[in-house]
């Protein structure tokens, strides 16, 4: 059953704020990131080697302040991206978009014909389907806009990433946190925490639509939507998932699913853990 429209309009409401006031992608900013994205992207998350993108139609669904259309433009792909939060939209258009790349303010469930006029090499929606307020049903939106030879990709929270014991705490401190004004959140956690980790807080504290799924519920939507081949490509308890059809025109390109350690075992380290740490943290420096 699809959330109430307030909790839709709240969580919609994090994000912009978010976005508004981040000033940019600070994953972006950092040099591990852009030295690192393709590889990040060819290698853990999608297993496909770089030659299959250059020129190939990615959709990037959800795209937040664009560090993965940022990573499928130096691909050589031609990229349109689309985000709920118009201030993730002015983002990307401002700090990120080159070339054809095109941007759009769009729900996810009411999307423009300059969308789905299209069909896309590689529809990528990563941690964005479970923010939506009807998981399956967004899924189901994106899978019908991919070429019968293309790729569907996805990463959701996973149920058994956390314990009951830290989901039911982040359920408590959202509701605490739900009557405060998200411009007050944000300037808060910027003061306890810093800026980067204010986005982090944001994400982690303040939506009240964030679900969680588990592997065995995924790969059935996934089945129900008439993919035969599904790829679990990072082997970790969150949802990352690959699926294709037979005639899928990447497969003479597909590579192993990597062994850990994952790049957001690094950014974890590096960037999560060291909360005494107010700036942005560069691994490569």
């Amino acid at each position: 059953m699809p959330d109430h429209k307030l909790f839709r309009k709240q969580t919609l409401g994090v994000y912009d704020t978010t976005w508004k006031y981040l000033k940019g992608d600070p994953d972006i900013r950092s040099r591990f990131w852009r030295e690192n994205i393709t590889r990040i992207l060819c290698e853990q998350e999608l297993c496909i080697f770089h030659e299959w993108f250059q020129g190939r139609r990615v959709l990037d669904a959800g795209c937040g302040g664009g560090r993965w259309t940022y990573g499928f433009q130096k691909l050589g792909c031609d990229v349109t991206a689309f985000d709920a939060s118009i201030e993730a939209c002015n983002v990307v258009r401002g700090n990120i978009a080159q070339g054809n790349t095109r941007i759009f303010n769009a729900n996810i469930f009411n999307l423009p014909h300059e969308i789905t006029e299209h069909k896309y090499d590689l529809v990528f929606a990563w941690g964005v389907l479970h923010h939506t307020g009807d998981t399956f049903n967004a899924l189901k939106n994106m899978a019908e806009l991919i070429k019968p030879d293309g790729i569907l990709y996805i990463y959701l929270y996973g149920r058994a990433s956390w314990s009951r014991f830290k989901i039911s705490l982040v359920k408590i401190c959202r509701l605490i946190l739900f009557p405060i004004p998200n411009k007050i959140k944000f300037i808060l956690f910027k003061i306890l925490l810093g800026e980067y980790k204010s986005g982090l807080a944001m994400d982690v504290l303040t939506p009240t639509i964030a679900h969680r799924y588990s592997q065995e519920e995924v790969d059935a939507w996934l089945r129900e939507l008439n993919f035969e081949n599904i790829i679990r490509t990072i082997q970790t308890n969150e949802i990352y998932r690959k699926a294709f059809h037979a005639d899928c025109s990447a497969i003479p390109y597909f590579l192993k699913p990597a062994s850990p350690p994952y790049w957001h075992d690094i950014w974890a380290q590096e960037n999560y853990k060291n909360l005494l740490r107010r700036k942005i943290y560069d691994p490569v420096q």
